[in-house]
């Protein structure tokens, strides 16, 4: 199973992921896992520049494949429009199996785009891709959290999916992606950070 979600408010937004890790994958690359690329296809959201991250569900080959693309290139070769061409051409290839949110930021104000059921959806406040089971157990643990804190709602309701997914024991990888206002120096820049961690932690 793999499920991402995304939320904006304001100028503000985090996007979750899980990443599963069957118990066979865990044995295979476990003295890797510290040092893994990020085109291992073990990691569902990447940061494709300080400006622009991508979460997938789905196949990972074809999505593999763009992210070697991407990166052999120059950054400044991949505008937005031709980033959605790109990932739109993946998913109707794939018959639609493969299915994005791309996130981006121009001078502090997020825009947020998702690719699935045939078509894009551009700058939506909410989004989520991957499996309609974990989305109902986010949904279901978001509407019944008791905090007011929308940012810890998030965090708290995306626990619950790793927890009721039967892989849990192989293992999780909880990816977090959020808007960093502070940390360029420039007032009128905001840049997307990343942490990783277990998901049980």
């Amino acid at each position: 199973m793999t499920f991402a979600v995304c939320k904006r408010v304001g100028n503000e937004l985090c996007v979750h992921a899980d990443s599963p890790l069957p118990a066979d994958v865990i044995a295979k690359f476990e003295a890797n896992f510290r040092q893994s690329s990020i085109l291992a296809g073990l990691l569902e959201t990447v940061i494709l520049h300080p400006h622009a991250c991508l979460s997938t569900a789905g196949r990972t080959v074809e999505t593999t494949e763009f992210l070697k693309h991407y990166f052999a290139g120059e950054p400044a070769d991949w505008d937005t429009p031709r980033v959605l061409r790109a990932l739109f051409d993946i998913h109707m290839t794939s018959r639609k199996t493969c299915e994005f949110i791309l996130c981006e930021s121009i001078r502090r104000v997020p825009r947020v785009f998702v690719i699935k059921g045939g078509s894009i959806e551009k700058d939506v406040p909410n989004a989520w891709i991957g499996s309609p089971r974990a989305f109902t157990t986010f949904q279901t643990a978001y509407d019944m959290a008791e905090t007011p804190d929308i940012w810890e709602k998030l965090r708290a309701s995306f626990r619950a999916v790793a927890e009721e997914d039967e892989r849990a024991k192989g293992g999780h990888l909880h990816i977090e992606v959020f808007l960093d206002h502070r940390g360029t120096g420039y007032r009128n820049d905001a840049v997307f950070s990343m942490n990783v961690r277990s998901a049980s932690a």
